[in-house]
């Protein structure tokens, strides 16, 4: 199934530099280079028109909070600035980081929240998509 306006925002994206590594039917997900052989994906383009990203406060960064605090951190971080540019919380979501040799072992907690911006035109999502890059989305 061809899918133009998903491939006309690809195509935005990757001229504008931005590197798209994994494409499915409902999204985009954008490449953020952890190091040099590993990426992950805390911003994704849902077609055809919403840009989504995730910001996270880790428990490992703060022992001794309650949960509410590290969801607050994340709120007073990235919240602001989201809203401003036109974004709105979508989800808080409690992720626990488990150990892949044993799965009964928490290694961390994050605790992260989702924001969404309709957008309307590969612009705009590409204009979005770079601001979200630019963003510390990763709250200590």
């Amino acid at each position: 199934m061809v899918r133009p306006l998903a491939t006309r925002i690809r195509q935005s994206l990757e001229a504008a530099g931005v590197e798209v590594f994994h494409e499915d039917a409902e999204q985009l997900h954008i490449a953020e280079r952890v190091r040099l052989h590993l990426m992950d994906s805390g911003i994704r383009v849902r077609t055809p028109s919403r840009v989504e990203f995730t910001a996270r406060c880790q428990r490992s960064d703060h022992p001794n909070s309650p949960d509410s605090t590290l969801v607050e951190r994340v709120r007073e971080a990235v919240g602001a600035p989201a809203t401003a540019r036109g974004f709105r919380e979508i989800a808080i979501e409690r992720l626990e980081v488990r150990s892949p040799s044993n799965e009964s072992d928490i290694l961390d907690v994050w605790h992260q929240l989702t924001y969404e911006l309709e957008a309307n035109q590969p612009a705009e999502i590409v204009s979005a998509v770079q601001w979200a890059l630019a963003l510390e989305r990763h709250i200590r």
